[in-house]
């Protein structure tokens, strides 16, 4: 069965819902290939796998503010 964008893009919100309660990136960063690049607002660019879970993982520490 072929994927559709709305597909994805619920899959993809249901893990950022998942990060932002669980705190585990693995699941939003098994969204990105492994050559992905994300850049914040701040201009710092994450490249990788591994990046991306910094980056997921950095988004959540202001939340750990409000627990």
């Amino acid at each position: 069965m072929k994927t559709t964008g709305s597909d994805r893009a619920t899959s993809f919100m249901e893990a950022l819902q998942a990060l932002e309660q669980n705190k585990d990136p693995e699941t939003l960063a098994a969204h990105f290939t492994d050559d992905a690049t994300l850049e914040r607002l701040t201009h710092k660019t994450y490249e990788g796998q591994e990046d991306v879970r910094r980056f997921w993982g950095e988004y959540l520490e202001p939340f750990n503010d409000l627990a």
